[in-house]
């Protein structure tokens, strides 16, 4: 990422994500060249739709940026079907791929951005290499970004166990941009 962007502080966006990103950050970030950012990011897959990293490995890939995606789950399809299948990633599978990265210095990324995990163990994990990249990043402001999306539920309704909610609201300290939706956020 080049020295001379300094990204916006952190901020609560409700709304669409894509227009509050525009609205909330300086023309500098969005003139930046995206094909010097190394990004990783932590999101549902789906086998059939476009939601969690399938769409979002492709956006980001397409602006030029390096993308290394971790699947917290891979799933048949969107969870709002009647029928769906598919796996959720564990917190130590979690841990252990990102740990698999580190030991090959395959983790020098410029942002995180984490979607939808489901459980709370996996958003404390989660949560730890986000804490892990900002210390890592300590000494040089601005070069690590965390964009974290609290995927919990939708119109009145939670779509995670319960205990997510906390291990959600133990990260918001740390996040730089936190993306909820309007019942995320109430």
């Amino acid at each position: 990422m080049s020295d001379s962007v300094v990204l916006a502080p952190r901020v609560l966006a409700v709304a669409s994500h894509v227009s509050c990103l525009h609205e909330f950050h300086n023309e500098a970030f969005w003139d930046a060249s995206f094909h010097e950012l190394e990004l990783i990011v932590l999101l549902s897959q789906v086998v059939s739709g476009n939601v969690g990293n399938k769409v979002a490995v492709f956006v980001l890939q397409s602006l030029g940026s390096d993308v290394a995606a971790l699947n917290t789950v891979q799933f048949s399809n969107h969870t709002g079907y009647k029928q769906w299948t598919g796996t959720r990633a564990t917190a130590q599978e979690i841990t252990d791929l990102y740990n698999g990265l580190k030991q090959s210095y395959l983790d020098d990324f410029d942002m995180m951005l984490s979607g939808y995990i489901p459980g709370a163990e996996g958003v404390t994990a989660v949560g730890n290499i986000a804490k892990g990249l900002k210390d890592k990043f300590q000494h040089s402001p601005g070069k690590f970004f965390w964009v974290l999306d609290p995927v919990m539920g939708d119109n009145g309704k939670l779509y995670v166990a319960p205990e997510v909610v906390p291990a959600y609201k133990a990260l918001l300290p740390y996040a730089d941009l936190i993306l909820p939706n309007q019942f995320e956020a109430e």
